[in-house]
């Protein structure tokens, strides 16, 4: 009796279905990466950063005039040197309309800001407040910033989807002036993950690519586990 495997052959059409399949996927997911951007600017006091007593200030996120999103940080003046500073995201060029969110709690009806250590996911956070006291002049016990440091998380929408970013604030006095600088701030595209204190985007692989090599590997782990059949003569 003589025995002989069977060998088996692929189309050399299908293998070149498969390269161009794993082309366009590659081409794809180069495409995305390229689209996925987190903007990310230096203010400092060297660029109008400061937050005195009395301050009202906006730092343009996207757009202008009517239809610009920008950061709000205010410090109202209580009198006698105390300050009651918070943040908020504008629509619009002048304050009165809060458009975006700010993450942070609600305490005895007041809406605080959440002081942020860096790389915080900022999408699972609350973003049910539209707007945060920082500090609250020599009070505000329930205040994150009161003489302190940190990141502020914030979200807006233009309308295709929801963007998130941070703000990083340096306290330079506390209670009850409550005066800080504006450092940095950065935002992310629709769609794109951001983490406070993050400059660049991350991309993700194309799902189309990984499902290709998925095949290509489950097509390999097939070929090992499959035993050789037998061929009568």
């Amino acid at each position: 009796m003589l025995k002989s495997q069977r060998t088996v052959s692929i189309d050399p059409k299908r293998w070149a279905a498969y390269a161009c399949a794993g082309l366009a996927a590659a081409n794809a997911g180069a495409q995305t990466a390229e689209a996925d951007t987190i903007t990310h600017i230096v203010v400092g006091s060297a660029n109008n950063g400061e937050l005195n007593v009395g301050d009202t200030k906006f730092f343009n996120l996207v757009g202008s005039g009517a239809s610009a999103f920008s950061i709000f940080l205010g410090n109202s003046d209580l009198g006698g040197g105390a300050g009651n500073a918070l943040m908020a995201i504008a629509d619009g060029s002048a304050f009165g309309t809060f458009a975006g969110s700010v993450a942070g709690p609600v305490l005895s009806s007041f809406l605080y800001a959440s002081r942020l250590d860096a790389n915080v996911n900022i999408s699972a956070l609350n973003f049910a407040r539209t707007y945060g006291y920082l500090a609250y002049s020599a009070g505000g016990a329930n205040s994150q910033f009161l003489g302190q440091s940190g990141f502020v998380a914030f979200a807006f929408d233009q309308g295709a989807g929801s963007q998130y970013g941070w703000a990083r604030l340096t306290s330079v006095s506390g209670a009850p002036a409550n005066t800080f600088v504006l450092e940095e701030y950065a935002f992310a595209d629709v769609g794109t993950p951001i983490s406070t204190g993050q400059v660049t985007a991350v991309p993700e692989p194309s799902s189309s690519l990984g499902l290709l090599a998925m095949g290509a590997a489950g097509l390999a782990a097939h070929r090992r586990r499959r035993k050789p059949e037998t061929l009568k003569a």
